[in-house]
Parts: C-alpha cells; sequence; structure tokens
C-alpha cells in the first residue's frame, strides 16, 4: 500500500509574553518534516507578525484562543499528526481540549509540554527540562532531542574559544517582557571599556525609551534590533548572557561559554537542568540578580580561560544539533507503523 503523505498540523505561538522561541523552533522542524514529504499546517494566535513569518512555511490558521472553537478549527482541517509546542502556562486549556483533538487526529505530539495533559499525547519529547512523568515508553528526554535551526549548523565549526575576552553579547529572548536587558545593561554601565557589548533585541521589544537612554550612556555597546544574521553574531563574541530560552540552546550548541540570566521564573528549571550538567552558570532571575553578582560572574569568564574551553567542550558535546531530525525520524516511523496496522 503506498504511503499517504501526512497533513501536520503545528499548534505554537508567540508574544512579548512567552516570546518567540517556541515558533523559530516549530518552523525549524516544520521544515525537516516538509523535507521528508508532509504537508504542513500551523495554527496560532492573531498575531500578525508571526503569521507572515509562518506563511512562508506552509498554510496558516488563525485561533481565537477559545477553547470549543479551536476544537471545531482542528476538526476542520483534518490533520493526520497534530504537534503542540507552547508554553502551558499561558496555554491553559482544559484537560477536554486535550482528550478530544487526540480523536481528531491519529497521532499528537507534545514538546516540552509541561502540563499533566501529555498523558493524552502518543508521543512527548522534552529537551529542556525533565518531564514530570517517569517510566513511559512515549517520554523521550535529553538535550539530544534540542531543535536547532539549520542556519546554525554552518557556524558551529566557525566559533574558538580565545584566551583574551574582547566582546561580550546579551540576548534576552524575542521579546524581554521584564525588561532584563536594562537591568544587565545597568550592571555594566561602569565596566571596562575594553570589552565591547551587543545587545540584541526582537521584534516585541517594548523599553525603547530606557534602552536609548544607556545607548548614549555606556560608549561601548552595540544594540541591534530584530536581527536575522543571529548566527554570524553569535560566533564573533566570546561569552554570551542569554536567557534560558532557544538561544541558551543556540548558544550552546556553537560552544559560546555561556551565563545564564533567566528573563522569567518559569525559566528557572530550564536554567537549573542546563546548569546541573556543568554546562553553563546559572545567576537565576534577572530581576533578582544583584549588580556585584552579575559583575564577578562576567570577570570570572573574562579571566578564566580554562573554564571557557571546558564549558565550549562539553557543550558542543551534549547538543550536537540533531535533535530535529530524531523528532522527525520518530514521528514518521511510529506514523508509519501506525499506517500499515489500519
Amino acid at each position: 500500500m503506498a504511503q499517504k503523505t501526512p497533513s501536520i498540523l503545528i499548534r505554537t505561538d508567540g508574544n512579548n509574553l512567552i516570546g518567540l522561541g517556541h515558533v523559530y523552533r516549530c518552523i525549524a522542524l516544520s521544515q525537516k518534516l516538509k523535507k521528508k514529504g508532509a504537508k504542513i499546517n500551523f495554527l496560532v494566535g492573531s498575531n500578525p507578525r508571526i503569521i507572515k513569518k509562518l506563511k512562508t512555511y506552509g498554510k496558516c490558521y488563525i485561533s481565537n484562543n477559545i477553547e470549543e472553537d479551536e476544537i471545531q478549527l482542528i476538526n476542520k482541517i483534518n490533520p493526520d499528526i497534530i504537534f503542540i509546542d507552547l508554553l502551558k502556562k499561558f496555554f491553559p486549556y482544559s484537560n477536554s481540549y486535550f482528550k478530544r483533538i487526540r480523536k481528531l487526529t491519529q497521532l499528537l505530539v507534545t514538546i516540552d509540554f509541561s502540563g499533566k495533559e501529555v498523558i493524552y499525547a502518543d508521543l512527548s519529547f522534552y529537551s529542556l527540562f525533565k518531564p514530570k512523568i517517569k517510566n513511559s515508553k512515549k517520554i523521550f528526554y535529553g538535550l539530544k532531542y534540542a531543535i536547532i535551526r539549520d542556519e546554525f549548523h554552518l557556524y558551529r565549526q566557525k566559533f574558538f574559544v580565545k584566551k583574551n575576552v574582547k566582546s561580550i553579547l546579551i540576548l534576552q529572548g524575542g521579546s524581554d517582557s521584564n525588561l532584563i536587558s536594562l537591568n544587565i545593561l545597568n550592571a555594566i554601565n561602569d565596566f571596562d571599556n575594553k570589552i565591547s557589548f551587543t545587545l540584541i533585541v526582537g521584534s516585541e521589544f517594548k523599553g525603547w525609551n530606557q534602552l536609548n537612554y544607556f545607548r548614549k550612556k555606556i560608549k561601548n555597546i552595540k544594540i541591534l534590533h530584530n536581527v536575522r544574521n543571529i548566527f554570524e553574531i553569535m560566533v564573533k563574541n566570546d561569552i554570551v548572557i542569554s536567557a534560558a530560552g532557544n538561544t541558551l540552546i543556540e548558544s550552546l550548541y556553537l560552544g559560546i561559554p555561556t551565563i545564564i540570566v533567566c528573563a522569567e521564573k518559569h525559566e528557572l528549571y530550564i536554567a537549573k537542568f542546563v546548569s546541573e550538567k556543568n554546562l553553563a552558570k546559572n545567576l537565576g532571575v534577572g530581576s533578582n540578580i544583584t549588580k556585584r553578582k552579575l559583575l564577578s560572574t562576567v570577570e570570572n569568564f573574562i579571566e578564566d580561560f580554562q573554564m571557557r574551553k571546558n564549558l565550549n567542550k562539553k557543550s558542543k558535546c551534549e547538543v550536537d544539533g540533531k535533535g530535529v531530525s530524531r523528532i522527525a525520524n520518530m514521528v514518521f516511523k511510529y506514523y508509519k507503523n501506525l499506517r500499515t496496522n489500519d
């Protein structure tokens, strides 16, 4: 029997509260699935920037975030496989939602979803934290499932740990809703001007008035907005100060020594997961970090060349960039077995 090309629906979202990390990794996932022959559909909220971006990679449906309406829309789309990549905190749909959409598809897959509703999923992948459900054959856990965008693969061999640190990159996600970037800039205000700093902010950033103040005050700071070539910029820096999201995992993949400053409280479990493996230094939530603690950590990173080399080696070993292929291959294998048994 000829294999049917699966229709896939990816439910994700992004805004100034949750950032854009889920959207970007779903784009990477969609590209891999499309190469394997899948028809790609996205289901997102009404953010026009995200809708415009996703339309490049597949058909885009808009949810009004009303549970019953969304279930009816999914029924109309009639996908063979559904992926859910959302923060549970900002996706408060009921247990019934998951139970019902499972009946509307052949295969339900979740990615880094922390809610108990994963019991309805056929496959659940966790790359950023330890799942609460254990000893299940449908749970797959570890940084080997981290989704890295294709663009980063060309730059992995271009980063080298140098003895003398000259530049530091600050990444607090596409939204930085708590304006942690400003806390970091305040801390580095009196730093040695032999070190240059680059701050990248995304399309959802709202703190431009305060940012312009630091732009004038700090001579050795470069502020970039909504860049497309972030991978090129990352490998040109010696240290990254990153939130605990996608940029953290991308920094680890490139092997850049990283200091974690969480943008939100919910990022703490990701930061802890990574720091327990000794892949980065975790300072906690940015709003709680003192200026002295941040500066002393940065100074320690600058001075300890061997530590930075160790972080480079460990992180590149743990995050190999093949996570998206592992997920796609496993999902297609599972789907093929379902079709064979029908």
